[in-house]
């Protein structure tokens, strides 16, 4: 179990990094939609737009995102090859975020008892993990430089659009519906493994990495081009560092509320007695 929320941990970064250099690129495609962007209450239905013009508009939203919350389920199955049955759990996930001031929650609890919990508060970050046996606390003060970036801070919301900049830059493996009040993307490359590196990153931390099926389902509002929901279905595999086999399913759910109406986020109590340990 202990690896395996390390590998997940891992193959997060990974995914932010990825969605961070996405963020950059589309700071810049908001030089020429940026004007259309800040009217989140512009329809599409007047005009028709290409698909890669809808996914473009959609993803420079991203920048004009105040705040949003994030409902979540996930269904999670790993394979060993030292193990005769597999190791099945599931987890919901609460996130929310505000960019003035930057203030943010991921909290999420598996169906062991589980809690995993992140919170930025003062441009510091806090990390909680509970389980039957332990609890603790860490934090970290966010560097300068990483506070100033704002792909940084959104990259929390990498799930949503990391595929969508794919289907932007490959213009391929995708189906696009209109379902009247909302738009419909599917994203399912037949070689799933062809994307290994767009998806998660290109610095895992363990060998034989393989993305063996990846498929993405993303809900758009009709008028406003804002996130509705996603939802992923993915099959990695790869063998850890002790040379066990493991092959790991998730899929999940995410949908969205409250988008630029979030004011007040709590934070758990018990942040004030963190440990000093997160390095950046």
């Amino acid at each position: 179990m202990k690896k395996f929320k390390k590998l997940s941990f891992i193959l997060g970064l990974s995914s932010i990094t990825v969605l961070t250099t996405a963020c950059s690129q589309l700071e810049k495609i908001g030089e020429d939609i940026g004007n259309h962007a800040n009217q989140p209450a512009e329809t599409t239905t007047t005009k028709k737009l290409s698909e890669s013009d809808l996914i473009r508009r959609s993803l420079s939203k991203m920048n004009y995102l105040k705040s949003w919350q994030v409902e979540s389920e996930t269904k999670t199955s790993q394979e060993q090859s030292n193990r005769s049955l597999p190791f099945d759990s599931t987890s919901t996930t609460l996130t929310q975020f505000t960019s003035d001031p930057y203030v943010f929650k991921s909290e999420e609890i598996s169906s062991d008892g589980t809690i995993n919990a992140s919170y930025v508060k003062d441009n510091v970050l806090y990390r909680y993990t509970k389980s039957e046996t332990s609890e603790e606390w860490t934090k970290g003060a966010i560097p300068e430089d990483r506070l100033k970036d704002n792909s940084y801070k959104r990259s929390h919301i990498s799930n949503f659009y990391r595929a969508l900049y794919i289907i932007l830059e490959v213009n391929k493996d995708y189906t696009f519906k209109d379902n009247g009040s909302t738009y419909e993307f599917n994203f399912k490359p037949a070689n799933a493994d062809e994307y290994r590196e767009r998806i998660f990153g290109n610095n895992q931390k363990v060998t034989d990495f393989k993305v063996e099926a990846y498929s993405a389902k993303y809900i758009i509002d009709k008028t406003t081009l804002l996130p509705v929901s996603v939802e992923l279905e993915q099959t990695i595999s790869y063998t850890a560092n002790s040379g066990v086999k493991v092959k790991l399913t998730t899929s999940s759910i995410d949908r969205f509320k409250d988008i630029n109406q979030v004011k007040d986020i709590s934070i758990k109590e018990g942040y004030q007695n963190a440990k000093d340990e997160i390095k950046f």
